[in-house]
């Protein structure tokens, strides 16, 4: 849905010429939070200059304003469709932290334990507003839609194998356990696969745009595009735009537990990832995040 971004390459403030795609990409700015327009002009104004530097130093670009080749690439990738700004705040800028990337909280008691002793260190990952979570549960349950099987055309057991296996990656660091339930309207969290406008006011776009979006606790949904190419393994498919679910449920699944996005690119909760990329491993940022609002598992080693 992106491709047209191509056409606006170089274009930068003051350049005499309109640039006929700019209302695209600024809707693509606004629906990812980096501002919001009354109207979309083909005009380059400030507001559009200072909407890319944003962008630009979330993603580790050299901030200039202009579209250059590295951020036009950057801004045609797939990715999650929850913002990278949120109320005017960077969700993906880096903050100083109390521990090292390997150290986490220690839930019962409060105190950091673990990992290579006392330091300062640099962490990417991120909370929503306010920082939500699950309150005092140890247990969460979800459910798959019916509909799910014949939308992916993924046989409904491959697709319960792959979700517990996603849940678990989440379980092993943090002390709740999930579980499956055959009920879609009792589960806390509820998976679907949908085209368009399906409900939320957040509709999908297509082949290779949005891929999912999960909301912040307790809200508990999790959507996916159903127009995308699924794969259970991306090796075993021949489609060049094939995605590999279990990546993307595993970073939407850290949105359902209360963490934003992460400015670190191996990091699970970067909202990037391209057709046939898989990323199956909680990065040390991704594991301090949810052990910040969780604390850890006591099996976690």
């Amino acid at each position: 849905p992106w491709d047209d971004f191509r056409s606006l390459l170089d274009a930068h403030k003051g350049q005499i010429k309109r640039c006929e795609k700019l209302p695209q990409l600024k809707r693509y700015l606004q629906e990812f939070g980096y501002t919001s327009w009354e109207e979309f002009t083909p005009d380059f104004d400030n507001q559009t200059e200072a909407a890319i530097k944003l962008y630009q130093s979330n993603f580790g670009l050299n901030a200039t304003g202009t579209l250059d080749e590295r951020t036009i690439t950057q801004m045609m990738k797939p990715r999650c469709g929850a913002a990278d700004v949120v109320d005017g705040i960077s969700a993906m800028a880096r903050r100083r932290s109390n521990s090292s990337s390997s150290r986490f909280l220690d839930g019962a008691r409060g105190t950091v334990r673990g990992g290579r002793g006392p330091g300062l260190g640099v962490r990417h990952y991120s909370f929503f507003p306010n920082s939500p979570k699950w309150e005092s549960r140890q247990l969460l349950t979800y459910a798959i839609d019916a509909s799910a099987p014949a939308v992916t055309g993924i046989a409904a057991a491959d697709l319960s194998a792959l979700f517990a296996d996603a849940f678990a990656s989440w379980a092993a660091v943090v002390p709740i356990n999930f579980t499956e339930i055959p009920s879609f309207a009792l589960a806390d969290i509820r998976i679907i696969f949908a085209h368009g406008e399906h409900g939320d006011g957040r509709p999908f776009d297509g082949i290779l745009g949005v891929l999912g979006h999960g909301f912040s606790p307790e809200d508990g949904r999790l959507h996916f595009d159903a127009a995308e190419t699924w794969a259970l393994d991306v090796s075993s498919s021949s489609s060049r735009s094939a995605v590999d679910l279990k990546s993307v449920a595993i970073h939407e699944i850290g949105h359902i537990l209360g963490l934003g996005h992460s400015a670190l690119e191996s990091a699970v909760m970067y909202p990037n990832i391209g057709a046939r990329e898989v990323k199956l491993e909680l990065h040390s940022d991704d594991i301090e995040g949810a052990q910040m609002l969780y604390g850890a598992n006591p099996n976690y080693d």
